[in-house]
């Protein structure tokens, strides 16, 4: 059985764009695995906006190619757009209409007839969540409903592929969360390959296959999240945390591997271990002089740099010690 995540949905060949003397975009190359979460990042301007209206043929003058499916993309005759659900950056809805009858008028639309709307329109409320609210005002919806509902409307017509510019823009922190676990369950429940944009990189933690970095209209990083933390972790800590009132490791002489020893705000204690030590070693002696020193401790990891901080490391062009 051959894996979806093996299979290229969308391959970008070389594209470029630039509007008047600005260059939008500069030979970016990638591709899109069906069944997976592709996620776009990069600060405002960087040419998200730009490769998304390329991709779905709002945007026609550019060099390149785009191949879907291994076959140059011709956005009138080869089907396309009924294998795509778009969700652009800053579209609402008429807020006086129920959930049901937006849904209803996106779906005559597309070109769908009322019977497929209908039919429809259960199964795509309930994999986002919203089945409850069929028959509410748009205006009575939280933010992060009504984003759902427009994933509501990007999914009506069944497509394969799913392109979201900014869908998470102005969502609270648990609103992002909830719209992440729609992702999930949107390309795993029902087989979708998603591809979004945000400028904020932790909006992608723990739910992307792959991240590809944009700045100034160039990827300058692309691979799986784990991958990107691993090659950006260039120094490993130690992050101890104590039974209340307990002691903190106090003597460090002997530990050679230490180069390092600091408390944070909120109490914990962080040691930062030299390079080239074995780390698994390196680990075992710390806990150890920990429980020769008395030491009750509560909670005991390595800590990995999150998404964020290998963004900020790969837009500000350095590494961090």
């Amino acid at each position: 059985m051959v894996n979806a995540l093996s299979t290229s949905l969308v391959r970008f060949e070389n594209i470029e764009k630039s509007y008047k003397e600005t260059k939008a975009l500069k030979c970016i190359s990638f591709e899109i695995k069906k069944g997976e979460i592709f996620g776009y990042v990069g600060p405002n301007g960087a040419g998200k906006t730009t490769t998304i209206k390329i991709l779905v043929g709002l945007i026609r003058d550019f060099a390149g190619s785009i191949l879907i499916n291994g076959n140059p993309l011709d956005y009138g005759s080869n089907g396309f757009h009924r294998m795509l659900g778009y969700l652009p950056q800053d579209v609402g809805f008429q807020e006086w209409r129920t959930v049901d009858h937006a849904l209803m008028t996106f779906g005559r639309l597309s070109g769908m007839n009322k019977g497929e709307v209908r039919e429809r329109i259960p199964g795509v409320l309930e994999l986002v969540t919203l089945e409850n609210v069929r028959y509410k005002h748009i205006r009575k919806l939280s933010g992060g409903m009504q984003q759902k509902l427009l994933l509501a409307q990007a999914l009506l017509h069944d497509p394969e592929f799913l392109v979201l510019d900014e869908p998470m823009t102005g969502l609270d922190p648990l609103a992002r969360h909830h719209l992440k676990s729609v992702f999930q369950q949107v390309a795993k429940k029902a087989g979708k390959t998603i591809f979004f944009s945000t400028h904020i990189l932790s909006d992608l933690e723990g739910v992307c296959n792959t991240i590809a970095v944009l700045n100034n209209g160039q990827i300058i990083k692309i691979g799986p999240p784990k991958e990107m933390r691993e090659e950006y972790r260039t120094r490993d800590v130690v992050e101890v945390v104590y039974a209340d009132g307990a002691p903190a490791l106090s003597d460090v002489s002997g530990l050679d591997m230490v180069e390092d020893v600091s408390m944070t705000e909120d109490g914990a204690q962080r040691v930062l271990l030299k390079r080239g030590n074995d780390l698994d070693s390196s680990m075992a002696r710390l806990m150890a002089r920990l429980v020769e020193q008395g030491c009750r401790v509560r909670n005991y990891n390595l800590v990995r740099p999150t998404l964020d901080d290998v963004y900020l490391q790969l837009i500000g062009g350095e590494r961090k010690p």
